[in-house]
């Protein structure tokens, strides 16, 4: 932003160099904003669980908690007995379990772990939030929401120990 101050016989022109700099400046910033939070809306299966907005992953980790399904989910991604055993004596067990073993998952490694578990309904609300059906390379991925037993098709995983 640049102000110019070199032709203000009165201080009224300065006055509107400085406003028209705060509006500018002010601009920007909305528009850094909007672009933030449009980046963090649209997902893809590479899409990293650490990237996805605080209020849709407490949503899953709300579902992962009833009837302790987060149990299923740590014995699909072969935690093992200590290790669940440590995080059951957590104040909150799921938000410890989805902080330490998910958060740096990506959406397509989620899911993968999620069918094994047979966990249906965080299935479709994780589902139901992917936007974008492109990965990274640009080829477009299988949607989801159209598979006719709505459960995802990722690819198993060629190493089956977690991120």
């Amino acid at each position: 932003m640049y102000l110019n101050f070199q032709n203000t016989p009165n201080g009224r022109n300065n006055q509107n160099y400085i406003r028209h700099g705060q509006n500018e400046a002010a601009a920007t910033q909305d528009t850094e904003e909007s672009d933030s939070e449009n980046e963090s809306s649209i997902l893809t299966l590479d899409t990293k669980l650490t990237q996805i907005a605080y209020e849709d992953v407490m949503q899953w980790v709300e579902e992962l908690n009833k009837s302790k399904q987060w149990k299923k989910l740590a014995t699909k991604m072969k935690l093992n007995y200590q290790t669940v055993k440590d995080l059951e004596k957590e104040e909150e067990p799921v938000d410890a379990f989805f902080h330490q073993h998910c958060s740096n998952l990506t959406i397509k490694r989620f899911l993968n772990y999620l069918t094994k578990a047979g966990l249906t309904s965080v299935l479709a609300m994780v589902r139901n939030r992917i936007d974008e059906r492109y990965d990274s390379s640009g080829v477009q991925q299988t949607p989801l929401q159209e598979e006719g037993n709505n459960a995802p098709v990722p690819a198993e995983l060629s190493n089956d120990t977690h991120e």
